[in-house]
């Protein structure tokens, strides 16, 4: 099924927006409203009223939010639910920042952050309940397996919540000798891959690295492509094949339960803009943007997964997009647009003074141009789904269909979408911010007691414990429904 984009719709330029109410005036208006700053002080004052006053936001909904089963004979939305207030969940039943399996940058109590509520939420369902995460059964489900999960950050992310999870289940002082790194790697090593083997259970839990899932590379030299000149080979600096996976695809083959998630990388940013440029064949396609490469790049991994898998051994999963939470705070008096981001009963009022007051630490940003988070300290309900689907998640979840549409006479599907786009969305409360000592943005460590307010933010990353965690128990869960247990 081809994807269809909407159409772009008559531009709208914002008077004043706050998160619950907005005031907009079309494009071909904007040019009488050279006077209109008059008003700017009576708007906003209405603007605040309403926002107090509560009006609920309106969201797009999304085709993905729903039927999303994790019980084959259940009619259960699992994307369907909101967060609950649980004290012990995270704080003591799983493991804490003293598990010997997380990166610096992972552990934001740590690194300087003073709330701990980001911990103390569980997620709940709307219809049913979750079954209790229960790392001695995982082990035991899993013993002389591989649990494998493949993809950039994010997925190591998960993947150390994942060792955390299940190493909190071995007493303390036996943890070092029990679970330890095949090759001796420190969990500090970023390139390439690392696994972790737990040595009761004979069982490895592994992380590949690899943000683009198809292979990366030097570009091809000037004498094997027509199409490339010696100076065009000068402006690049590497090419992202789209039609050849990783060499260490060969070391998936044989997982048991097998993560896969990609699409933080997959931008203008960190390709073109940097030199990296898409490769099919021994051709570089100057002229391929971002999208096609990556459904192209989907496409090679559809036929790898149904050429080289065995899905009666191998458990395979495909992790949706992980949602990031740069937000912006900008007030302008002299100038429109002007826009006013207060985020309802999740900002404190010294924060919400401060970025009324010091314009200059309020930017409107992303991961690289002053993007903040650290003003959050719970869910917002309010962001429940996002306001347009992530354009990768559209993609991958048509590919997981069409992937689908091959299992034939299987009860399973080849593929299952594990959706935690929406369920993610609102925790908002749960990135290290400026709490991350430098650990997964390759930025020096900072002084933890004397955190600056104006250093480059982690807004894409989540603590630990924490949001991941929720992800590894809905991973179980649909491992329970598949009756997963490896062959002694």
């Amino acid at each position: 099924m081809k994807i269809q984009y909407p159409e772009t719709p008559l531009p709208l330029i914002p008077l004043v927006k706050t998160r619950l109410f907005s005031f907009y005036v079309p494009s071909f208006i904007s040019r009488k409203l050279s006077l209109s700053w008059l008003l700017l002080p009576f708007l906003l004052f209405l603007a605040l009223l309403l926002d107090i006053i509560g009006f609920p936001p309106i969201y797009q909904s999304s085709f993905l939010g729903i039927n999303f089963q994790i019980f084959s004979n259940s009619k259960c939305d699992y994307t369907n639910g909101k967060w609950v207030r649980d004290n012990v969940t995270y704080t003591s039943e799983f493991y804490t920042e003293n598990c010997l399996f997380l990166d610096q940058g992972f552990r934001c109590q740590g690194n300087g952050r003073k709330d701990n509520d980001f911990r103390n939420w569980r997620w709940q369902p709307k219809d049913c309940s979750l079954p209790r995460f229960d790392a001695n059964d995982l082990l035991e489900r899993s013993r002389n397996g591989r649990i494998v999960f493949v993809g950039d950050s994010i997925v190591r992310n998960q993947w150390e919540s994942m060792l955390c999870m299940l190493a909190g289940s071995i007493p303390m002082n036996e943890t070092s000798t029990e679970v330890y790194e095949e090759n001796g790697n420190p969990i500090t090593k970023h390139k390439g891959f690392l696994s972790f083997r737990f040595r009761s259970y004979n069982l490895t839990v592994e992380y590949y690295r690899n943000p683009f899932l198809v292979f990366m590379g030097h570009p091809p030299s000037p004498s094997k492509n027509s199409s490339l000149s010696s100076t065009d080979n000068k402006m690049f600096k590497s090419t992202i094949r789209v039609d050849s996976l990783h060499a260490d695809s060969k070391k998936w083959i044989n997982a048991d339960v097998l993560v896969f998630s990609a699409g933080h990388w997959w931008t203008d940013d960190k390709t073109i803009k940097k030199g990296v440029f898409f490769q099919q064949g021994s051709t570089v396609n100057i002229t391929m943007d971002v999208k096609e490469a990556f459904r192209r790049s989907v496409q090679s991994w559809k036929r790898w997964v149904l050429q080289k898998l065995d899905p009666s051994k191998t458990h395979i999963f495909f992790r949706s997009y992980s949602p990031i939470h740069f937000r912006q705070v900008k007030i302008s008096l002299l100038f429109l647009p002007l826009k006013f981001h207060r985020p309802k009963t999740v900002m404190s009022p010294q924060n919400f003074l401060a970025c009324s007051l010091r314009f200059s630490t309020c930017r409107e940003g992303t991961w690289n141009s002053g993007g903040r988070c650290e003003m959050y300290t719970a869910p917002d309900s309010k962001l429940r789904e996002p306001n347009t689907e992530p354009w990768n998640n559209l993609m991958m979840s048509e590919t997981c269909d069409d992937i689908n549409s091959n299992k034939k006479k299987r009860s399973s599907n080849i593929v299952e979408y594990l959706n935690i786009t929406y369920l993610t969305n609102s925790r908002v409360d749960g990135h290290p911010s400026k709490y991350y000592s430098g650990g997964t943005i390759n930025t020096p460590p900072i002084n933890v007691t004397t955190v600056p307010n104006n250093i480059q933010q982690d807004c894409s990353h989540w603590c630990l414990p924490g949001v991941p965690d929720t992800w590894n128990h809905l991973l179980y869960a649909q491992l329970l429904s598949r009756g997963f247990k490896t062959k002694l």
